[in-house]
């Protein structure tokens, strides 16, 4: 039994960025600072924003490449303030920095490298907990001797969001339905991107695997309808991506299992998955598509019983 699944399209989250590093043995006053900027457009879901991120890495160098700056260091600060390398590096008056910079959800550094401007992400896998965003600049000239300058950096989120919302006309004190065992089988899991111009230059590419959606208890609630959790996914370009899930029906009262059955969908898209996209899909599954023979007790109306006829009853009335 097939139900198809509309997707419903949700938003980018589009950056562009500007960074400058420089190498020198100078006042401390003019070691390379970062400020930074995640776009944050309200019709996507993100982990990580401006006011958020709190840690990313960075590489830089000049001299085409030949002088390195920096070179997977970790940068922290809080929005709002300079972000901060760990190993500082300074401004050497006269030279132009390519920059690259990514954050994995606040977290841990990745394998990654640096090279002509280009900024590549290896073997990378998927965590529900990290929001990957990266940025890159480019032609960044050093400020003049003795003067301060931070780096601007506008980050790009590079994974996109999935999650499914069910609805159902069931009375919610009726049943409840749950979703289990919702994934989508055989598609990039795990893969490496090369990010560059602050774009996506060389779309991911890598191993296939599952993904798998925790359990969703209930959409049999009022309101009709309920929404699993968001997972992240690496974007791809499958045009038609499948998953598969069983509905399984209790009595709400008793909690015993009424009927299950599993589905399967196709999820067509034209440019499948996009990074920096939410998408959204529903579906409406009522008990009689998990089970054919399961019918709802209705009732009919033979007949309303007449008034007997009308008794006369007589009275005295006293004064």
């Amino acid at each position: 039994m097939k139900k198809g699944l509309l997707m419903l399209g949700a938003a980018a989250m589009m950056l562009a960025s500007c960074t400058q590093n420089e190498v020198m043995e100078v006042s401390e006053s003019r070691a390379i600072g970062f400020n930074t900027f995640v776009n944050n457009n309200t019709r996507a879901v993100t982990d990580i924003t401006t006011a958020t991120l709190t840690k990313f890495y960075v590489f830089g160098d000049y001299d085409n490449g030949a002088s390195v700056a920096f070179s997977n260091t970790e940068v922290s600060g809080t929005s709002g303030n300079t972000y901060t390398p760990v190993n500082p590096a300074y401004w050497q008056a006269g030279k132009t920095y390519e920059f690259g910079a990514y954050s994995n959800g606040n977290g841990g550094s990745l394998t990654a490298s640096f090279f002509n401007g280009a900024l590549t992400i290896s073997g990378y896998s998927v965590n529900d907990a990290n929001d990957l965003i990266a940025a890159t600049a480019s032609n960044v000239a050093a400020p003049a001797y003795g003067a301060d300058k931070q780096v601007a950096l506008t980050f790009k989120h590079l994974l996109s969001k999935v999650k499914f919302t069910f609805s159902t006309t069931a009375v919610p004190e009726a049943f409840r339905m749950e979703v289990s065992n919702l994934k989508f089988t055989g598609l990039k899991t795990e893969a490496t991107c090369v990010f560059s111009n602050n774009t996506i230059s060389t779309g991911w590419s890598g191993t296939n695997g599952d993904y798998s959606i925790a359990t969703l208890s209930d959409y049999a609630v009022t309101g009709g309808s309920a929404s699993t959790d968001d997972i992240l996914v690496i974007p791809q370009a499958n045009a038609s991506i499948e998953a598969s899930f069983t509905v399984t029906i209790y009595d709400e009262n008793s909690n015993v299992e009424v009927a299950s059955n599993e589905f399967t969908a196709s999820l067509s898209t034209t440019d499948g998955w996009k990074a920096g996209y939410v998408y959204n899909y529903t579906a409406t599954i009522n008990p009689d598509k998990v089970d054919g023979n399961l019918k709802p007790i209705t009732f009919t109306v033979t007949e309303v019983d007449g008034w007997e006829p009308e008794q006369e009853e007589p009275i005295e009335p006293q004064a």
